[in-house]
């Protein structure tokens, strides 16, 4: 695979996990008010560390979504802050459009070579 295609496959599984990232972030937002529920996150930052430094190339980045128990709980056992999750989601969205444009780019290049 060259190094151009190796670089598009890599940003697609950034996309997929910026996907994965904002469905879970939306799911806590819509939430927010849901009495007992505590927010959701999800870790592959180190999945995607591991991955690049052994090898260089991405494989899937499998996220995993996990409980937040960490974080302080509300009267009603909600530990949902809205301010938060609006951050994060504006950030992982910013992430998102990044690696999307960065994708259209690298396809933007492979057309103007086959081009010539």
């Amino acid at each position: 695979m060259s190094d151009l295609t190796q670089q598009i496959v890599n940003l697609q599984h950034l996309v997929d996990a910026t996907s994965m990232r904002h469905r879970v972030v939306a799911q806590n937002i819509a939430n927010v008010n849901t009495p007992g529920y505590h927010r959701l996150d999800v870790t592959f930052d180190q999945a995607f560390a591991q991955e690049l430094e052994s090898k260089g190339i991405l494989g899937s980045m499998d996220g995993k979504i996990e409980v937040d128990d960490v974080s302080v709980e509300r009267k009603d056992g909600n530990n949902v802050d809205i301010d938060r999750e609006m951050a994060d989601l504006n950030r992982n969205a910013v992430m998102h459009q990044t690696f999307l444009q960065l994708i259209a780019g690298r396809l933007n290049t492979m057309r103007n070579a086959i081009r010539g």
